[in-house]
Protein backbone atom coordinates (compact mmCIF):
# COMPACT_ATOMS: atom_id res chain seq x y z
CA UNK A 1 0.00 0.00 0.00
CA UNK A 2 1.61 3.41 -0.91
CA UNK A 3 0.44 5.97 1.65
CA UNK A 4 1.17 9.72 0.97
CA UNK A 5 1.37 12.95 2.79
CA UNK A 6 -1.81 13.51 4.81
CA UNK A 7 -3.26 9.70 3.92
CA UNK A 8 -5.92 8.20 6.59
CA UNK A 9 -6.28 4.52 6.67
CA UNK A 10 -9.59 3.44 8.38
CA UNK A 11 -9.81 0.00 9.90
CA UNK A 12 -13.02 -1.39 11.21
CA UNK A 13 -13.52 -4.93 12.33
CA UNK A 14 -14.18 -7.29 15.45
CA UNK A 15 -11.30 -8.76 17.17
CA UNK A 16 -11.71 -12.54 18.02
CA UNK A 17 -12.93 -13.95 21.06
CA UNK A 18 -9.81 -16.28 21.34
CA UNK A 19 -7.15 -13.33 20.44
CA UNK A 20 -4.15 -12.03 22.65
CA UNK A 21 -2.88 -9.52 20.37
CA UNK A 22 -3.98 -7.60 16.92
CA UNK A 23 -1.21 -6.42 14.29
CA UNK A 24 -1.16 -3.48 11.70
CA UNK A 25 2.13 -2.68 9.80
CA UNK A 26 2.95 -0.29 7.23
CA UNK A 27 5.47 0.38 5.32
CA UNK A 28 7.70 -0.88 2.27
CA UNK A 29 8.36 -4.35 3.27
CA UNK A 30 8.57 -6.73 5.64
CA UNK A 31 12.16 -5.86 6.86
CA UNK A 32 11.26 -2.21 6.41
CA UNK A 33 8.14 -0.92 8.39
CA UNK A 34 7.20 2.56 9.33
CA UNK A 35 4.51 1.79 11.81
CA UNK A 36 4.35 -1.34 13.74
CA UNK A 37 0.86 -1.12 15.84
CA UNK A 38 0.59 -3.77 17.96
CA UNK A 39 -2.26 -4.06 20.80
CA UNK A 40 -1.25 -6.91 23.60
CA UNK A 41 -4.55 -7.95 25.63
CA UNK A 42 -2.54 -9.93 27.65
CA UNK A 43 -0.21 -7.54 28.35
CA UNK A 44 -2.29 -4.39 28.69
CA UNK A 45 -0.56 -2.82 26.37
CA UNK A 46 -0.27 -0.92 22.46
CA UNK A 47 3.23 -1.39 21.34
CA UNK A 48 4.22 0.87 18.50
CA UNK A 49 7.52 0.18 16.62
CA UNK A 50 9.36 0.94 13.19
CA UNK A 51 11.74 -1.83 11.81
CA UNK A 52 14.64 -1.23 9.17
CA UNK A 53 16.57 -4.70 9.08
CA UNK A 54 15.72 -4.66 12.91
CA UNK A 55 13.61 -3.40 15.65
CA UNK A 56 13.88 -0.32 16.74
CA UNK A 57 12.95 1.09 20.49
CA UNK A 58 9.42 -0.11 21.37
CA UNK A 59 6.20 3.27 22.40
CA UNK A 60 4.29 1.28 24.78
CA UNK A 61 1.22 3.06 25.75
CA UNK A 62 -1.43 1.60 28.06
CA UNK A 63 -4.00 -0.30 26.75
CA UNK A 64 -7.75 -0.09 28.22
CA UNK A 65 -10.04 0.84 25.55
CA UNK A 66 -10.53 -2.96 23.13
CA UNK A 67 -9.88 -5.97 23.52
CA UNK A 68 -11.03 -9.32 22.45
CA UNK A 69 -14.48 -9.81 21.34
CA UNK A 70 -14.85 -6.07 20.72
CA UNK A 71 -15.90 -4.11 17.32
CA UNK A 72 -13.32 -1.60 16.55
CA UNK A 73 -12.34 1.43 14.59
CA UNK A 74 -9.41 2.57 13.86
CA UNK A 75 -7.68 5.63 11.94
CA UNK A 76 -4.44 6.04 11.10
CA UNK A 77 -2.45 8.91 9.02
CA UNK A 78 0.30 9.75 7.66
CA UNK A 79 1.40 13.31 9.19
CA UNK A 80 5.01 14.70 8.02
CA UNK A 81 7.10 13.38 11.21
CA UNK A 82 5.18 11.22 12.79
CA UNK A 83 1.94 8.65 12.16
CA UNK A 84 -1.78 9.53 14.27
CA UNK A 85 -3.48 6.69 15.58
CA UNK A 86 -7.39 6.99 16.60
CA UNK A 87 -8.03 4.59 18.88
CA UNK A 88 -11.66 3.22 19.04
CA UNK A 89 -12.87 5.57 22.65
CA UNK A 90 -11.58 8.39 19.84
CA UNK A 91 -8.14 8.68 22.17
CA UNK A 92 -5.20 9.41 19.68
CA UNK A 93 -1.98 8.43 19.96
CA UNK A 94 0.93 9.57 18.19
CA UNK A 95 4.12 7.56 16.53
CA UNK A 96 7.30 9.19 15.27
CA UNK A 97 7.83 8.58 11.11
CA UNK A 98 11.62 7.45 11.75
CA UNK A 99 12.11 5.97 8.70
CA UNK A 100 11.30 9.60 7.00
Amino acid sequence: MHMTLGTTLKIKGRIGNEADRIEINLGQRADKLNLHFNPRFTESTIVCNSKDGGWGEEQQTDLHRFGPGSEVKFKITYETDQFTVKLPDGDKLTFPNRLG
